[in-house]
């Protein structure tokens, strides 16, 4: 047999239980330690806050360092095959600020689109924006709470909508509670 065949049929031979190795140490890694924007709220507590007992378990996005400004994300629900009416999607992203204006003050500075509105937050971290614009995947808020930003977004058809800018407010309130 040709060195290059005998290289190749052994690499191939392999390969399946090399794959399945690797698949198994990312699942296990992935189950160890959950991102920190996960880490603030259970799926149990986002089902009593949204209402919606149909919310599956969180998916951690990126780790902390590699996400928006350097935060880490987590996302809930949002479509999934083979489900009725599934919930829609909602990210938290927790980013640390160890300098810089935090996210609530800067966005008060931006301008905003047309249609768009934005509205304090009181009682929601340390200082709290809520924006919603009808372009957009739907109402976000910006909080500020102690050296951390934590942003928190809900798909909503109109974007507009009251009842998921209520959702938003709250989700952002149970999950600025818990950062540390």
């Amino acid at each position: 047999m040709h060195p290059m065949v005998r290289t190749m049929a052994t690499l191939l031979a392999l390969l399946p239980t090399t794959g399945v190795a690797l698949l198994a140490g990312q699942a296990s890694k992935s189950k160890a330690a959950p991102t920190p924007a996960c880490a603030l709220l259970s799926v149990a507590e986002v089902r009593q806050i949204t209402g919606r007992k149909n919310y599956p378990d969180h998916v951690d996005g990126d780790p902390a360092g590699e996400g928006l400004g350097g935060g880490s994300s987590c996302q809930y629900g949002g479509e999934t095959i083979g489900v009725d009416d599934p919930p829609p999607l909602l990210s938290v992203v927790l980013i640390p600020r160890p300098k810089g204006k935090p996210y609530p003050e800067f966005q008060r500075t931006q301008k905003l689109g047309p249609g768009c509105l934005r509205e304090d937050a009181k009682g929601v971290g340390d200082d709290a924006v809520v924006e919603s614009c009808p372009d957009r995947r739907g109402p976000i808020a910006y909080v500020a709470v102690g050296k951390n930003d934590l942003l928190v977004q809900v798909d909503a058809k109109p974007a507009s909508d009251p009842a998921a800018r209520k959702t938003v407010l709250a989700i952002a309130k149970a999950a600025a509670a818990n950062v540390k």
